[in-house]
């Protein structure tokens, strides 16, 4: 599958009016894990997935309000439905997620993504959450692996240094706990696609582009014959 914030660009160019939800925090048996990230817009979902079922039908719901109204949402899911329920699900645990109603502010870190991808370097989207009383306000910024600034941010906002240090080993997305209670951090690792390079263009090559490409290969095929050296 595309990275979702490669997808939202393309999809920014043709409606403003989307919404993009990012589970955050899991506890318990869930249906995705933090990182998953999915795409709204007025009519439904457009891309991605939290994890479907009841909990992306409520996100859903939530979505709608938030491109109505352009407000961001952080809210705790419960799915600790017991099995006799009609409704509700049985996972047996809470997803946290938030819904960002204004993706178009942070265009210019989704396109510095972009870039970074396309030279093949990984990196770390930083998703600084500050909650009140009536409202979500989500800052985004984006450091490339290697890139001390990102320990610097932490750091400025009370990170423990006891959890900085792993950062750079990080393969799955983390949320933050920092002094004030009112802010948190999420730290997603994003990676370029996995290379597949093939060696000859003939029936086999031509089958192991096709699967490569369905598994989200980074696919490139080699082959001298003129007749089959397309782009």
């Amino acid at each position: 599958m595309k990275n979702v914030y490669l997808q939202l660009i393309d999809e920014l160019d043709k409606d403003k009016s989307l919404v993009i939800g990012t589970l955050v925090k899991t506890k318990g048996s869930t249906p995705q894990i933090p990182g998953a990230s999915a795409i709204f817009n007025r009519e439904g979902l457009l891309y991605g997935t939290l994890g479907g079922g009841i909990l992306e039908a409520e996100t859903l719901k939530r979505a709608k309000t938030a491109i109505q109204n352009g407000e961001n949402i952080f809210e705790e899911f419960n799915l600790n439905a017991g099995i006799d329920e009609k409704s509700g699900a049985i996972c047996g645990g809470t997803a946290t997620f938030i819904l960002d109603a204004n993706p178009i502010e942070s265009l210019p870190v989704f396109q510095k993504i972009k870039k970074s991808l396309e030279s093949r370097i990984p990196g770390f989207l930083v998703t600084v959450i500050k909650l009140s009383v009536k409202e979500c306000n989500l800052s985004r910024f984006w450091f490339e692996e290697n890139n001390n600034l990102l320990n610097d941010l932490l750091s400025k906002y009370g990170v423990e240094t006891n959890e900085i240090s792993p950062i750079s080993r990080m393969r799955n997305a983390q949320i933050f706990k920092v002094e004030s209670k009112n802010i948190q951090i999420f730290v997603e690792p994003v990676f370029p696609k996995p290379e597949l390079i093939i060696v000859g263009a003939g029936h086999i090559g031509q089958e192991l582009c096709h699967l490569g490409n369905l598994i989200d290969f980074d696919v490139t095929v080699l082959d001298g014959r003129p007749e089959l050296a397309t782009k």
